[in-house]
């Protein structure tokens, strides 16, 4: 299995991202990878639901919708960080505990979260307690909003 993960790794068709420690912000090595989808195309090639259409996507169970979301997300991500000349675009950070978990590190002060349905700003009253110098911006399907540390964005705006 890791010589396929490799292999789709060296193609840029997967990302790899490590799981960060909250108080030195540097990965944690023994701490399982997430694996991204960084080419949609081969996403959908690979995926067993055979995906043709939006109403096919439509017909995917939340957590699937939810899935292929984060890695839209990974994409641009990676995509901006490639054309800013980042020396390793498809390496990706993230955190996690027990209670929460964060998809994306953009900068050392800077988290991004990717939800499939509505947001409450309340959903994210423990960010400031583990992170308090740092910003969050959530991607999701809710409408847009600003707080101090907290901002709400459309995935379509996202993409822009």
């Amino acid at each position: 299995m890791r010589g396929y993960i490799d292999l789709l790794a060296d193609l840029m068709c997967l990302s790899m991202a490590y799981s960060v420690d909250a108080s030195s912000g540097l990965p944690i090595p023994r701490k399982s990878q997430k694996f991204h989808w960084i080419y949609s195309l081969a996403a959908l090639s690979f995926h067993p639901a055979r995906l043709r259409t939006i109403a096919d996507f439509q017909a995917l169970s939340f957590e699937e919708q939810a899935k292929f979301l984060e890695w839209l997300v990974a994409q641009e991500i990676w995509r901006k960080a490639a054309i800013a000349g980042t020396d390793m675009p498809e390496i990706q950070y993230f955190w996690q505990s027990n209670k929460a978990e964060l998809d994306f590190r953009l900068r050392e002060d800077m988290w991004l979260e990717v939800k499939r349905g509505k947001v409450s700003p309340s959903e994210f009253s423990w960010f400031l307690k583990v992170f308090p110098k740092a910003k969050l911006t959530v991607v999701s399907g809710s409408g847009e909003f600003q707080y101090d540390f907290l901002r709400g964005i459309s995935f379509e705006n996202f993409l822009l």
